[in-house]
C-alpha cells in the first residue's frame, strides 16, 4: 500500500531558504484542515530520489569559479517532479521529492487542549501524516458532525547557537525536573494540557497541566533569562539528520544552555549563501557544450592528459549525446579548455574578477581566442555618466543580463555568521559558535539555484573617494565600528572586512539607491539585491555597485530595473536617493548614533532610513551611516557629495 505522505510544493527558488534543518508549515490541501509541521532533511536524503550520489546532468549547475572557491565538485539543484530521469530507487514511478521529518513532535487538539508525542494520536488514515483527536472527533459525530478534529504542532521549540534542534521539555518545564515522585519523564508517553484561563491571552494565561500527577505551571517566563529552562544543557540535537537506523537524530556534543523559541521565530534559520555571477571568459558558448556532453574543465586538464587526449575524449563525449563536432571544432574547444584552466589558476577574488568584467570588458575579453559570448548568461552595457554625477561616478553600466549561482552552505541559529564559514564568537566562553551542518557526512555537492537577472553598476571616483576618507573624524568613526565588529572574532578571518569611510559609504549609498530604485522600477525592495565590490587593497582596489534583481524564472529579467540606468533616468534617481537620506523621522535620535545594543555595527541608520528587507542586504543590515552621505551633525565632516 503506498504512503499518502506528500505534504505540498514550494517554489524552488525558495528552498534555498527552506534548507535543512528550517522548520516548514504545511496545510494539507487535500481536506483542508490538516496542519503538520516539519524539519527539512539532511542533503543524504535528496540522495534518495536520484539512482546515483552525484551526477553530472541537467539537475546540475555548472560554476567553475564558484565550485573553485568551494572546493566542490559541483552544485545540484533543488529536485522536482516530472522528471523522468530521476527516480526513487525502489519506485519504478518517476517521482523527486524533498523530505522532511515532522517536527515539532508534539501535538495539540485545539479544542481538548491535550498535549502528546505524536505517535500517541490517532491516524487519519494509513501513511497520512494528518493526526486527529479521536475523542473531540467522536464528540463533534455524536452532534451529527462529519468534520475530523485535526491536532496541530505546539508552538514552542527550544534551540542553541551552535545550529542544534529540540522539543521543547514541557515534563521539565511543568515539573522543573525529569524525575518528580512517582511521576517520571518518558518522551513519548508522557501528557499534558495547555489551557488557556481567563482574559489573558499572553503566556500568563496559558496553564501547562500534567495529566498524571496534576501538577501545574503557568507558561509565563519561559523567554526569560531567569528561567530554570535556560539553565538546562543542550542535548545536541539535529532531527533533520538521522542515525543509522533512520529513526534517532543524530547527535554531538554540546556545551551550550538552549534559548527558547516560538516555532516560526524569524531567527531560527539563517541561511549562509555564497555566491558568484557568470562572467567573460565563463559564459563562452564552447562552455556549456563542454558541459552538457557530461565534462568539467577540471576534468580536462589533468597532469596526465595531452591536448590529443582531450580531444578524443571530447569526440567521444559528443557522440554520445548525438553531436558530431569538426577537427576545427574540436581544436578551438581543446584551446579554450586551456585558457579556462589559466583563468581559474588566477589567485583573485570572485568579486575582483567581477568588477573588473564590469570595469575593463574589453581589456578581458579580447585575450581570450576566438570568444563566443552567451548574452543570455552576461550582456552589459556602459553608459555615458550625467554631468552633475561625473565627479562622483567612473562608471555607470546597464547589466541586461546576468545569471548568478547561489548556493547554500550552511545556516546558523540565533546568531549571525561572520562569512559564510566563520561563526560568530562566544564571548562567554571565548569559542566560536558552530555553523549548522548539512549533513552528517560533507558531500563533493551543494545545493544551488541558477538565477537570472537585470541590474545597474557603478563605481566611484577614487580619487575623490581617497581624498574624502582621510578626515579624522571620519576615520575614527569608522574605527570605532571596526573594533566592535573584529573584537567580536575568535580568529584571523579569510579576506576580512574592514570597516572604513570607503565601506560605510558605499554600503550606504547602496541602500539609499534601492529604496528610490523601489519607487520606479517596478520591483520592491525586498525583489533586489546589492553586491558590494569595496576593497582597499593596493593590487585589488574597489569601490563598486551591483544592484540587480535575480530571480529563477523570468520575473526577474523584464528590463524595468536596467532601463533606470538610462543617464537620464539615473541622474534623477542618484539625486533623489541622496536627498531623501538626508533626514529621518527618528533624528535627532538616528543622525547621533544613538540605537540599541542590538545595532552596535551601524552608526546612524535605522528602519525608518536604512535599513532593507534581509533579502537585499549581503551584510545584515550591519556597517551603515547615513552620514556618509549627509554629513554629520556636528560638522566634523562633510558628505563625499559635499566635500
Amino acid at each position: 500500500m503506498s504512503r499518502n505522505n506528500k505534504l505540498s510544493e514550494i517554489r524552488r527558488s525558495r528552498v534555498l531558504d527552506y534548507g535543512p534543518g528550517s522548520i516548514i508549515d504545511f496545510t494539507i490541501d487535500t481536506t483542508g484542515s490538516g496542519s503538520v509541521s516539519v524539519v527539512s532533511a539532511g542533503l543524504e536524503y535528496w540522495n534518495l530520489s536520484t539512482n546515483t550520489e552525484f551526477a553530472f546532468d541537467k539537475q546540475t549547475i555548472h560554476e567553475d569559479r564558484l565550485k573553485k572557491k568551494l572546493q566542490v565538485q559541483g552544485f545540484r539543484l533543488p529536485p522536482i517532479n516530472g522528471d523522468s530521469e530521476w527516480k526513487f530507487k525502489n519506485d519504478s514511478e518517476a517521482h523527486r521529492t524533498l523530505w522532511g521529518f515532522r517536527f515539532p513532535r508534539y501535538l495539540i487538539c485545539p479544542n481538548c487542549r491535550t498535549l502528546k508525542w505524536y505517535t500517541q494520536w490517532e491516524n487519519l488514515k494509513y501513511g497520512d501524516p494528518q493526526k486527529i483527536c479521536s475523542s473531540c472527533s467522536e464528540e463533534e459525530r455524536k452532534k451529527g458532525r462529519t468534520n475530523k478534529i485535526f491536532v496541530v504542532p505546539s508552538r514552542f521549540v527550544v534551540a542553541c547557537k551552535n545550529g542544534h534542534l529540540s522539543d521543547f521539555p514541557w515534563f521539565y518545564w511543568v515539573h522543573g525536573k525529569y524525575e518528580d515522585g512517582e511521576c517520571k519523564y518518558v518522551f513519548n508517553k508522557n501528557i499534558f494540557k495547555l489551557l488557556q484561563t481567563g482574559k489573558d491571552m499572553g503566556l500568563s494565561g496559558l496553564i501547562l497541566k500534567c495529566m498524571n500527577c496534576g501538577k501545574d505551571r503557568p507558561m509565563e517566563g519561559i523567554f526569560s533569562e531567569k528561567s530554570s529552562l535556560h539553565a538546562l544543557k543542550c542535548t545536541g540535537q539535529m532531527p533533520w539528520i538521522k542515525q543509522s537506523d533512520g529513526i534517532k537524530d543524530f547527535t554531538e556534543k554540546c556545551d551550550l544552555h538552549v534559548d527558547i523559541r516560538q516555532r516560526g521565530a524569524g531567527d531560527l534559520y539563517k541561511p549562509l549563501h555564497m555566491s558568484s555571477l557568470t562572467i567573460p571568459p565563463f559564459d563562452d558558448k564552447s562552455l556549456k557544450l563542454i558541459n552538457d556532453i557530461g565534462l568539467n574543465v577540471s576534468d580536462l586538464v589533468q597532469p596526465n592528459i595531452t591536448d590529443s587526449d582531450r580531444v578524443a575524449i571530447i569526440r567521444i563525449s559528443s557522440k554520445k549525446i548525438g553531436k558530431e563536432l569538426t577537427e576545427k571544432e574540436l581544436k578551438e574547444i581543446n584551446e579554450k579548455v586551456i585558457e579556462f584552466d589559466k583563468f581559474l589558476k588566477q589567485e583573485k577574488s570572485l568579486h575582483w574578477e567581477e568588477y573588473q568584467r564590469f570595469t575593463k570588458e574589453h581589456e578581458i575579453t579580447s585575450v581570450f581566442k576566438n570568444y563566443s559570448r552567451d548574452l543570455d548568461k552576461f550582456e552589459i552595457r556602459t553608459q555615458k555618466i550625467p554631468k552633475n554625477l561625473s565627479k562622483y561616478l567612473t562608471k555607470l553600466v546597464k547589466v541586461v543580463r546576468l545569471r548568478e549561482t547561489r548556493a547554500l552552505v550552511g545556516f546558523t541559529r540565533i546568531v549571525d555568521a561572520v562569512d559564510y564559514k566563520t561563526p560568530a564568537k562566544n564571548n562567554e566562553t571565548g569559542k566560536d559558535y558552530k555553523i549548522g551542518l548539512l549533513e552528517q557526512k560533507k558531500s563533493k555537492w551543494y545545493p544551488a539555484i541558477e538565477v537570472k537577472g537585470e541590474g545597474i553598476f557603478i563605481s566611484l571616483n577614487e580619487k575623490r573617494l581617497e581624498e574624502w576618507s582621510k578626515n579624522k573624524h571620519l576615520v575614527k568613526r569608522a574605527e570605532n565600528i571596526n573594533k566592535k565588529f573584529k573584537s567580536n572574532l575568535n580568529k584571523e578571518v579569510e579576506d576580512l572586512v574592514n570597516i572604513s569611510p570607503r565601506y560605510l559609504l558605499i554600503h550606504t549609498l547602496s541602500h539609499a539607491l534601492i529604496t528610490e530604485l523601489a519607487k520606479v522600477c517596478g520591483y520592491s525592495e525586498a525583489s533586489m539585491r546589492e553586491r558590494l565590490y569595496i576593497s582597499e587593497k593596493k593590487e585589488e582596489k574597489m569601490s563598486g555597485i551591483l544592484i540587480y534583481t535575480s530571480s529563477s524564472d523570468s520575473e526577474g529579467t523584464l528590463g524595468g530595473l536596467s532601463r533606470q540606468a538610462n543617464p537620464e533616468r539615473f541622474e534623477k534617481i542618484f539625486i533623489n536617493a541622496i536627498r531623501g537620506k538626508y533626514n529621518c523621522s527618528q533624528d535627532p535620535h538616528c543622525i547621533m548614533g544613538i540605537k540599541s545594543a542590538s545595532e552596535e555595527y551601524n552608526e546612524a541608520a535605522c528602519h525608518s532610513c536604512l535599513l532593507l528587507p534581509e533579502t537585499s542586504c549581503e551584510k545584515f543590515n550591519r556597517f551603515l551611516d547615513r552620514a556618509t552621505i549627509r554629513g554629520d551633525i556636528e560638522n566634523n565632516f562633510k558628505s563625499y557629495f559635499d566635500f
